[in-house]
């Protein structure tokens, strides 16, 4: 029985494939970004230049990161600028008096 059909050559070899998610955990920063939000274009660019080699379409990279296993959603970890006491101490603090202070001013009435 002959093989099914083929799909493309993978633009990266095995190796470069395994490399590639741990220089993407490394955030966009690291590589030049001021920001922290990966793009298509952005994760091609990256693979040009460290690999020599890049997509013509921006869809060629997204069906490489989903056979990579790595999703474009949100990732679960946090920001590193993320302050957990700053944001703990918020939510006791200036949040009660922001709720009450909007339902006062729009008549609304105070739910005990």
């Amino acid at each position: 029985m002959a093989p099914g059909p083929q799909g493309a050559a993978t633009l990266l070899s095995p190796e470069q494939e395994r490399e590639l998610p741990g220089l993407l955990d490394q955030g966009p920063g690291a590589h030049g970004w001021d920001d922290q939000c990966w793009t298509l274009a952005r994760v091609n660019r990256l693979i040009g230049e460290r690999y020599g080699v890049g997509f013509a379409d921006p869809s060629g990279v997204w069906r490489m990161l989903d056979r990579l296993g790595l999703s474009w959603q949100v990732p679960a970890v946090r920001a590193a600028e993320r302050d957990e006491e700053d944001i703990a101490a918020w939510r006791t603090q200036v949040w009660p008096r922001v709720k009450r202070a909007g339902r006062t001013r729009r008549g609304l009435p105070r739910l005990r």
